[in-house]
């Protein structure tokens, strides 16, 4: 059996876009591939802008500073203000359920441990948030655990 050129351009077009199909329905139906690029709370974010920008400005000093150490059963942050509270929030792009905001204290020293139980593999923003004679300060560090 002979095949012309017009029936096999008209096959390869019916695999291309049954390759596409496939894969389309591959991506939407997998958890695997459930990716989120931006966080919930973007417009709430966003209308905050302005006064993280000027906390970060207010925390420049500590950005340069901090230092995370990567233990078997915790993260240590160092170098960062002493005896203070912070708000820290985690936010990982590749999976917004494990998304995490809690509060800590730092000890004397400046260090501040957090549970691996927080992070799976993968790129982290970790932002730090305190207040200081009222000042608002804000340190962003990216991580990868």
């Amino acid at each position: 059996m002979k095949i012309n050129w017009a029936t096999s351009i008209i096959i390869s077009f019916i695999l291309f876009g049954s390759f596409i199909g496939y894969f389309a329905f591959t991506i939407q139906t997998h958890d695997d591939y459930d990716y989120d690029l931006v966080t919930k709370n973007y417009y709430q974010e966003e209308l905050n802008y302005n006064k993280n920008r000027i906390a970060q400005t207010n925390a420049k000093q500590y950005r340069e500073a901090l230092q995370i150490e990567k233990g078997s059963e915790n993260l240590k942050l160092l170098n960062l203000p002493s005896s203070k509270k912070l708000k820290i929030k985690g936010y990982c792009p590749s999976d917004s359920k494990k998304d995490f905001l809690v509060e800590a204290v730092t000890d004397s020293l400046g260090i501040l441990i957090l549970s691996n139980q927080y992070f799976i593999e993968g790129n982290w923003t970790l932002t730090l948030n305190w207040n200081e004679n009222n000042q608002a300060f804000q340190l962003e560090k990216k991580y990868y655990h």
